[in-house]
């Protein structure tokens, strides 16, 4: 019986930073995978950076979660003749350039947010 992989990424806004998460079923107990960014889905993959590292736990599946500025690794270059007008997000066993799971689906991230204004202080405060 063969298990089929399946992945879903999101990228939430925390403020200045963002938070990804990468939910994984499918994969195999134990072993290491590596979340990519890369600028084609298929190999040769072109440059690859990584999103965040992870282990299957014993069920086959994972959770895993990177913080940072990823709204601007994620969103797209402007168009020049050089840059991909789209990036995808693969998986792969540590150690292997053989995805085990590519991108499917592809939703344009929304600009960043301008910052927020500071909070009021609080009533009563001195």
């Amino acid at each position: 019986m063969t298990t089929l992989l399946h992945a879903t990424v999101s990228v939430n806004a925390l403020g200045a930073l963002d938070l990804l998460q990468v939910a994984a079923t499918g994969l195999k107990p134990g072993k290491n995978y590596t979340l990519w960014l890369t600028e084609r889905r298929t190999a040769p993959f072109g440059h690859k950076q990584t999103l965040t590292m992870f282990t299957a736990n014993a069920a086959g599946a994972q959770v895993s979660q990177a913080i940072g500025l990823l709204r601007e690794v994620l969103t797209p270059p402007k168009p020049s003749n050089s840059a991909p007008d789209q990036r995808d997000l693969i998986i792969t066993p540590s150690g292997s350039a053989n995805a085990v799971a590519t991108q499917d689906r592809y939703q344009p991230m929304p600009p960043p947010e301008k910052p927020s204004p500071q909070p009021a202080p609080a009533a009563g405060g001195t």
